[in-house]
């Protein structure tokens, strides 16, 4: 599994596991369960005064009180240092479930917007649940110096899922590509002084990138290539497909990535 369907899957499990209960099981005259611990935050926005931020995270259904499947959230947001921490919890519903019933263990996309007590001019997020966002690019990101003509950054966001920041980066000839459209498109990802957490599908011989030691992965079926190396005091990932490269020409588009002023 690629890198790219890891992450959804990782997403669509997380969706199922924040649900407020699991299908098929009768809990009547219990309260529905919730998450006893903080919740993953997926995305963070900084409005424009700095003075609050909206949350989107997967949770349980909108929060209704006859229904007490439906969950309500609160959320702290604090400034600790350089960095905004913030917290999102799920709330017991005060209604227990009728005999009988079951909550689905469906995950919905939720939404909170939390005021802050001071501006934030950070870039930094941190949740509770252990994971760092980044709000926008560091300044020290690695540079593809190699890629065809024609082929551009088309998208790029933070990744979560970690305690590091790693920042994602999609190039393409196409303007919006996605790989279960058949794209051609090639994803660089750059985690900060931390691992990149990326792999792919078969581990092949072990190859080099300028001379240090990188592991490759090839998934036959779909030729998608993905190799994994180090670059300072960062880890790096990119994956591409056979379809637009030979290996060969894969490994030397992971040698013409450089740090800035390299």
């Amino acid at each position: 599994m690629s890198h790219v369907s890891r992450y959804v899957a990782a997403l669509a499990l997380t969706a199922a596991m924040t649900g407020c209960g699991a299908a098929g099981v009768k809990v009547g005259g219990e309260h529905a369960p919730v998450r006893s611990g903080p919740v993953r935050v997926d995305t963070v926005t900084l409005a424009d005064d700095r003075l609050s931020v909206r949350v989107d995270f997967v949770g349980g259904q909108e929060f209704d009180p006859d229904n007490p499947c439906s969950v309500a959230y609160e959320g702290t947001a604090e400034i600790v240092g350089d960095e905004l921490e913030i917290g999102i919890f799920a709330q017991r519903h005060p209604k227990t479930l009728p005999e009988g019933w079951a909550c689905d263990a469906m995950g919905y996309p939720r939404t909170l917007v939390l005021d802050l007590s001071e501006p934030f001019h950070g870039t930094r997020v941190r949740d509770l649940a252990g994971q760092l966002i980044l709000l926008e690019p560091p300044d020290d990101l690695a540079q593809i110096g190699g890629l065809p003509d024609g082929w551009e950054l088309r998208r790029e966001e933070s990744l979560g899922e970690s305690t590091t920041p790693r920042w994602m980066r999609v190039y393409s000839p196409v303007d919006d590509p996605w790989p279960s459209e058949g794209d051609s498109m090639v994803t660089l990802i750059q985690a900060f002084d931390g691992p990149v957490n990326t792999t792919g599908a078969e581990i092949q011989p072990r190859v080099e990138v300028n001379g240090v030691p990188a592991t490759f992965y090839l998934h036959p079926p779909t030729g998608e290539m993905v190799v994994v190396w180090s670059l300072g005091n960062d880890e790096l990932a990119l994956a591409g497909y056979l379809s637009d490269f030979t290996q060969e020409e894969f490994i030397a588009l992971a040698e013409s990535v450089a740090l800035p002023g390299q």
